[in-house]
């Protein structure tokens, strides 16, 4: 991160002390005062955002550089503070607000979100804010606790930003600090701020009047965002003796110092320049999910294109000077079937975001009954999903020729889309999220357990269309995976290196793509994971080599057993998406046996869950888990019960509540069980089946109500 560019900490602390507690209170509002001692003006702190594609959109471009020239150019006409479009991995297509994450994947996340992010910080004009960093609500709330996802799947991407992209700021959401004040607490003592060496600014979005306003402060908030002036009360709290004024100092500083950083000078940036880098970004989002040579479209006066759908107005506008273009709204299905047919082409539009949790992967009844009258009417039906979140299209992929997908639906949507319809511009995007075939293929509730469920490319086997899939206009070949070196230590290092050949006969962009999987593992491990990726353009005919570095460290993962990352002594396959791949040895640490007898288990440490929320923050030694639901349950994978004849729950219960454990599965042969009673001692004392063997333990929640914190095996 920059230094303060032109005033030191020293400063900042001595105008601090001269300060006055109006003053410092004023600081924790969005209307920021001015304070001339430090030439700062008065300004609003604001995270409205405008202009930009959705995060998801971004995310199909596969494209870092694209991300940072988007960051600059919103930079430029930004407020004081912006919020970055660095959210957690979106893990289950059914989730409301898909469209704000990049993708499913850490890696892609965490590159876009550091390169926004940095092209936001460029200028110095602007201090980047991460919304919701760690979702501490979803842990608390929601079902779809794990530790080793978040450490592996949902920290890195937000830590990343702050660690290399800049982001100086953090927002939590008001319900937090009300709701669950002792998650907030830690949360911003354990994670946040321990995330960089610098100040992490902790924000509140005010979303109601009458918050707890001085709590959030007391637990480490610096300020508030939104519409409501908690000024009066804060003072009030102040004059009760409830407030320590070095609280309101300590924000109060937090605040200016970071204010400190900007500079008022702007890069200018045209409404021309503005428009081209949107376009760019709508063009390399478009992604084609299936084509069996419809496209591009063979265009010129004559041709007769039908657009039919509600969503396809701008779109026909688009493709009006290139053909014929008849439309229709799609209402009306017989009128829709004539027009149809009528044409050499019918191009479908369909689709829509969604806000709200989804409870199908389908499309909409009438969009299906749409595209299917318009395929009966024309086998040359082209499909057109503007979305922020994948359909399960199982009957559309097998008879619909050719689907293209984009989750962009700004201006310049329809012109990026009729470019690649046309051929004018190859599509580029690739999926930054599996397309699963059913709804069948998901847990019936939604968990972010990705490892339980086997969701997300990491652990799903039979995608419709997976991660990172997407065609283009021509044909590329990999050639095989070379390494630098076949064996590294766990400090060491190896290069990635693959031939890419464009074979076909017009020139092309391809994504590379890089993955490992373990070949050999104590621990359940992914099915691939991406350790690379890069955009190349490649001449028809030519080729170029791709180049890629694999330290040793990335292919770490976190030891629930042990609550440490590992670069675990194994083989590892090196592959990309369309090439075979090579053996890598990693001489790192041999992972122990994991044995129960005489050892006391945290029941946090579990390896896979479904129904698990967490009660108190991972990383204090009073966590806690509890099911959201009879029958959840947490799985301890691999252990010894060897000489283990007996478990004390270390556990408390609101209601009476039975708890199991089970051998292999949530409904395998029972080990043991134990009643929960409210206010009963505690531990609680459960006999055990003697098995001298190792396998899988199931802690399962028969009845809701329990909530453990530990198992101790005699």
């Amino acid at each position: 991160m920059r230094e303060i560019a032109t005033h030191t900490p020293a400063d900042v602390a001595a105008v601090l002390a001269g300060m006055d507690v109006d003053t410092k209170i004023a600081l924790t509002q969005a209307a920021q005062p001015a304070v001339p001692a430090l030439g700062l003006p008065a300004c609003e702190l604001s995270l409205a955002a405008a202009g930009d594609p959705s995060a998801l959109a971004v995310g199909s471009t596969w494209n870092p550089e694209l991300a940072r020239e988007l960051g600059e150019h919103r930079a430029a006409d930004a407020g004081p503070m912006t919020l970055a479009p660095v959210r957690r991995p979106v893990l289950d297509p059914r989730a409301p607000g898909a469209g704000t994450a990049f993708g499913e994947d850490p890696l892609l996340c965490s590159m876009l979100g550091t390169a926004y992010t940095e092209g936001l910080t460029s200028g110095d004009t602007t201090l980047a804010v991460v919304r919701k960093g760690v979702d501490g609500l979803r842990c608390v709330a929601r079902a779809g606790f794990n530790m080793r996802l978040l450490n592996e799947v949902e920290w890195p991407v937000q830590r990343a930003a702050v660690e290399a992209g800049g982001a100086l700021g953090v927002t939590l959401p008001q319900a937090l600090f009300d709701d669950h004040p002792s998650v907030a607490r830690r949360m911003i003592a354990n994670i946040y701020r321990a995330w960089s060496a610098e100040e992490i600014l902790i924000l509140c979005e005010t979303a109601w009047p009458g918050g707890d306003w001085v709590t959030a402060l007391r637990l480490g908030a610096d300020g508030f965002l939104g519409p409501i002036d908690a000024t009066a009360g804060i003072r009030a709290a102040f004059d009760r003796g409830e407030l320590p004024e070095d609280v309101l100092t300590a924000a109060a500083g937090r605040m200016l110092r970071a204010r400190c950083r900007l500079t008022s000078a702007r890069r200018h940036v045209s409404a021309e320049e503005r428009a081209a880098v949107l376009l760019e970004a709508a063009r390399e989002s478009v992604v084609l999910l299936r084509n069996d040579g419809l496209l591009p479209l063979l265009a010129g006066p004559g041709v007769r294109l039908a657009v039919l759908g509600h969503t396809g107005e701008n779109l026909a506008r688009a493709l009006s000077g290139a053909a014929d273009v008849m439309r229709h709204d799609g209402e009306d299905l017989d009128k829709a079937a004539r027009v149809a047919r009528a044409a050499d082409v019918a191009v479908v539009t369909v689709g829509r975001r969604s806000r709200a949790d989804r409870t199908t992967l389908s499309l909409g009844d009438a969009e299906q009954r749409l595209v299917r009258a318009v395929r009966a009417a024309n086998p040359n039906t082209v499909l057109v999903i503007t979305s922020t979140h994948p359909y399960a299209l199982d009957w559309e992929d097998a008879y619909v020729p050719a689907i293209l997908w984009t989750a962009q639906d700004g201006p310049h949507a329809a012109a990026a889309l009729a470019a690649v319809l046309l051929g004018e511009d190859a599509p580029t995007g690739r999926l930054p999220q599996t397309w699963y075939r059913t709804l069948d293929e998901l847990p019936a509730e939604i968990d972010g357990d990705v490892i339980a469920s086997d969701m997300t490319y990491l652990f799903h086997r039979d995608a419709l269309y997976p991660f990172g899939h997407g065609l283009t206009y021509t044909t590329f070949e990999h050639g095989p995976v070379e390494l630098s070196d076949q064996v590294i230590d766990a400090d060491g290092a190896t290069t990635v290196t693959v031939e890419v050949r464009n074979t076909g006969f017009r020139d092309g962009e391809e994504v590379v793509q890089v993955y490992t999987r373990f070949l050999d593992s104590r621990i359940r491990q992914p099915l691939r994971q991406l350790r690379g990726f890069r955009r190349v353009r490649v001449p028809a005919g030519g080729s170029t080599r791709v180049s890629f570095s694999l330290p040793a460290g990335d292919l770490a993962f976190w030891d629930v057993s042990t609550e440490r990352w590992v670069i675990e002594s194994a083989r590892h396959e090196v592959f990309t998406a369309a090439s075979g791949g090579a053996l890598l040895t990693v001489r790192g640490t041999a992972i122990a046996p994991r044995v129960l007898a005489g050892r006391t288990l945290d029941a946090r440490r579990f390896d896979e869950g479904s129904g698990i929320r967490l009660v108190t923050l991972p990383g204090d030694e009073d966590s806690v888990i509890t099911a959201v639901r009879a029958g959840g349950w947490a799985a301890y994978r691999g252990y010894d019960l060897t000489g283990c004849r007996l478990c004390e729950l270390t556990v408390s219960a609101g209601q009476s509540a039975l708890v199991e454990l089970r051998a292999h599965a949530p409904d395998g042969p029972l080990l043991g069980a134990a009643r929960v009673e409210p206010g009963g001692a505690t531990p609680v004392r459960m006999p055990l089946r003697q098995l001298e063997e190792t396998l899988d333990v199931y802690l399962v929640f028969a009845e809701p109500g329990a909530e453990v914190t530990a198992l101790a095996f005699l």
